[in-house]
Formats: structure tokens, sequence, C-alpha cells
């Protein structure tokens, strides 16, 4: 058992309590990194919180969410012998906690141990639950229909997008053809 110090890295943490400020944590959210949408935000938006190497059982886990509108909502764990074995905190964001404020989110997160807090780590998201409209599809090359003399050096397919459409939705088509596997593609609206 050392004198008390931090060793900076590995695995192990000592059993006994650590009084000092606790390290910072790290925060992600991979569902949320390109922005987050409806159905992403249905079944809940996990926040994963990296413990730091001194983090100790019964450290508390705080979770800000700051909404577009300036309003808070706070999450709070305590760290259990399986998480700190894991090295992390996984916090669930509820549907009903995001509900339809979109905009950008900033979350913060830190780690305290009584009274002492670590240094907090930031994450910001933008939430989008617009149900988008239906683009209109066009095919200038061929109004009727394509021949395989106008397919055979491609066809440009073009899209009109509908209003309300923002940076970040994602655009998927479903192109059937009658002799053949149905062809699919989706791509990501740029600004």
């Amino acid at each position: 058992g050392g004198g008390g110090g931090s060793s900076g890295g590995g695995a192990a943490h000592t059993p006994a309590p650590d009084t000092g400020k606790p390290g910072a944590a790290t925060l992600s959210a991979a569902e949320a990194a390109g922005g987050l949408n409806r159905q992403e935000a249905a079944d809940g938006t996990p926040l994963v919180v990296g413990l730091p190497s001194n983090a100790a059982v019964g450290d508390t886990v705080n979770t800000v969410l700051t909404r577009p509108d300036g309003s808070t909502f706070t999450l709070s764990a305590t760290v259990s012998a399986a998480e700190l074995a894991a090295g992390q905190v996984v916090q669930t964001v509820s549907a009903a906690v995001l509900g339809t404020a979109d905009g950008r989110w900033s979350v913060r997160s830190s780690l305290s141990r009584g009274t002492v807090q670590g240094d907090t780590s930031v994450l910001e998201f933008v939430l989008d639950t617009t149900t988008p409209g239906t683009p209109q599809l066009a095919l200038p090359e061929a109004p009727g229909r394509i021949t395989a003399a106008e397919a055979q050096d491609g066809t440009t397919l073009v899209v009109t997008l509908p209003a309300g459409t923002v940076a970040t939705d994602r655009l998927e088509a479903r192109l059937p053809s009658p002799s053949g596997p149905v062809l699919e593609r989706s791509a990501v609206v740029q600004a």
C-alpha cells in the first residue's frame, strides 16, 4: 500500500478511499456524434463517462445537460465496483428528457468525491426531431422511362429537398428494378 500518491496509470485501483481531487472524466456519445434525430433519440441516448485512473467506488458522476433554451437536467450516479472495473459509467438520457428541444445541447460531466469536484468534460450535439418532408424526384433525361441506351452511361436523378431540410439530414433512395435487385443509395445533406 503506497503513500497516497498517484501512479498515473494502470487499471488497478486501491480499495482505500482517496480523499484527494478526482481526475477529469471523459465524455462521449457515439450516437450523437453527427447530430441526433428523432429516431436515434427515441430509445434514449447513452452518454459514456470515462473514469480517470484515480476514480474510486462511491465517487459521484454528475452530468448536466443544458437545453437550447438554457434550462438544465442533471443525471447523477454513484460509481459501483463493476463500473470502476469497466472504467466507465453509462448514463442514458431518456427520450422524455430530450423531448423536441431542437438545437444545440451542451453536456458537462464531472466526478466528485465528497465536496471535492474534478475537472469538467464538455460535449455538444445538435438535436433535430423535425419530421422531414417528402423530397421531389425528377429524371430530366427521361421523364417517362429510361431506355437501355440512356441507362448505359448513367442517368441523373435530381432530388429537390423539402422545406425544413438541414445539414446532417440523411437522404435515402430505393430504386427498384424490374429485372434485378433494388438499388439503394444514401447521402448526408451538406451545408
